[in-house]
Parts: C-alpha cells; structure tokens; sequence
C-alpha cells in the first residue's frame, strides 16, 4: 500500500499517458519518471526489481487458493462454464 501511495503521489508531477482500445476505453497506464527515481523506487521495494528482472508478479498464496478451489470445483462437474464465445456476446450488450 505504501508503494501505491507514494507512486500516485509522484505521478502528479510526472508525465502520465494512458493506453486505449479501439473502442477509446482506457486500458493502461504509462508514468514517465526519470530513470534515477526509478532506481530509487527499486531499492525501497524489492518487489520492484523482481518485477523487473523476472517479468512477473507473485501470486498471494490467498489467490491461488482461490484458483486451485475453483479448479477442483470444474473438474468435480459443480461449476457451470461459459465458452468465450458467449463471453464476448455478454460484452457486447
């Protein structure tokens, strides 16, 4: 929380771009910071630079809890699927 915090409040003076789909609906954001404040960020948060060197994110253990109940609970036939095609038509309304 404490990275948050102080990401949002840096970002108000940084340069900030936002990536859209075709539909304009933004989908991301893009903080343009100096690369030494970066590093700085990266030294205060370990998670940062694991980030970075790995290209992941851990998973909370509490996540995957959820993942493995909701996949013992399709391979037991008790959870109703939906194929994607539907999926998309539920978007579209």
């Amino acid at each position: 929380m404490i990275l948050c915090n102080f990401v949002i409040t840096k970002a108000l003076a940084m340069d900030i771009q936002y990536l859209s789909d075709r539909s304009g609906k933004k989908t991301d954001v893009l903080l343009k910071m100096p690369v030494q404040e970066w590093e700085q960020l990266k030294q205060q948060h370990e998670d940062l630079a694991d980030m970075e060197v790995n290209n992941t994110v851990a998973i909370p253990d509490w996540q995957i809890a959820l993942l493995e109940d909701e996949l013992q609970s399709i391979a037991q036939g008790s959870t109703e699927l939906t194929s994607w095609s539907e999926v998309f038509q539920m978007l579209k309304k």
